[in-house]
């Protein structure tokens, strides 16, 4: 791994990200150890699902399992930390502004968001040597929401459990079934569309550069606006109708974007991963239109 700038920018937030998590997790211990117990349980099942669905599709290339684990631990420790800072602040800030019906809506969506896809463009340019390419931004996308999402199921299972008279046990599984239930990958598939959208900013040469720094940023606000009518505080004549059309509707941006890719990745993976003096060549500058996939006749 060469040691640049993004590499030393996880390095140092791992470390003060981890302190945190730490805290965390003894906090977790402190409040109920049975909830603990449920929440790696949990974590181990959505990880198993997690790996076994993304070694399925074909963005999925050789040498991206590291990748995915640096991906997972900056959502579950790293994207979590940021948030913890940065949630309340930004909350004041709308109420300031006056602005209290969003509060709920934009505290959540807009710092994890922003979290999330900070970390793609971060672990974009660490894993250029094998991750180069528009989808490899909604792997990356995955794995930081999936990280996300196991770790905020850890924090809502702590409370199902203290909230439960009858049973540590039972609260905690209550609220990791209900979240599953409800919201099952809404953080990975928001921050898939980020990562795709910045994947193409960066990776998408053959592209003006207007065109490029919209499609990023297009892709960042897509994720804000998902996340955020999911958290908005609907009537509750329609609140459960609201989250569920959101739910469906960036699931069938994301089985759009995964369609509309996947010949191109299942060729592409055939091509042979890059020394470590072209990968660092390859972004953000590269003379080479996209997609410069092998073709039947070259092989």
């Amino acid at each position: 791994m060469r040691k640049d700038i993004f590499t030393w920018t996880y390095i140092v937030l791992a470390v003060v990200s981890l302190v945190a998590g730490s805290f965390m997790t003894a906090m977790a211990l402190m409040e109920t150890s049975d909830a603990f117990e449920v929440g790696v349980v949990g974590a181990v099942v959505y990880f198993i699902v997690f790996f076994a669905i993304m070694r399925f599709l074909p963005i999925w290339r050789k040498g991206s399992l590291i990748w995915v684990i640096v991906s997972l631990y900056w959502g579950a420790f790293m994207g979590i930390s940021t948030v913890m800072i940065t949630e309340l602040a930004f909350s004041d800030i709308l109420k300031e502004a006056g602005w209290r019906q969003l509060d709920a809506s934009a505290t959540g969506a807009i710092p994890e968001e922003l979290s999330k896809a900070l970390g793609v463009f971060v672990i974009l340019f660490m894993a250029r040597r094998v991750w180069d390419r528009p989808w490899h931004g909604q792997l990356a996308g995955f794995s930081i929401g999936m990280g996300f999402e196991v770790m905020e199921n850890f924090v809502y299972g702590g409370l199902g459990a203290l909230y439960n008279a009858t049973s540590d046990v039972q609260g905690a599984t209550e609220m990791w079934m209900s979240r599953t239930v409800l919201g099952l990958g809404l953080h990975p598939m928001c921050a898939g569309l980020a990562g795709v959208g910045i994947a193409s900013a960066l990776m998408l040469t053959n592209k003006s550069t207007v065109c490029r720094f919209m499609v990023g940023i297009g892709g960042v606000l897509g994720a804000i606006a998902f996340h955020g009518w999911w958290n908005f505080q609907w009537p509750s004549s329609i609140q459960l109708v609201a989250v569920i059309v959101d739910w469906l509707a960036l699931l069938a941006v994301t089985i759009l974007i995964l369609v509309k890719n996947w010949s191109k990745a299942k060729r592409d993976k055939k091509r042979p991963v890059p020394s470590h003096k072209e990968a660092w060549d390859l972004i953000p500058v590269r003379d080479t239109a996209y997609p410069s996939v092998p073709t039947t006749a070259a092989q």
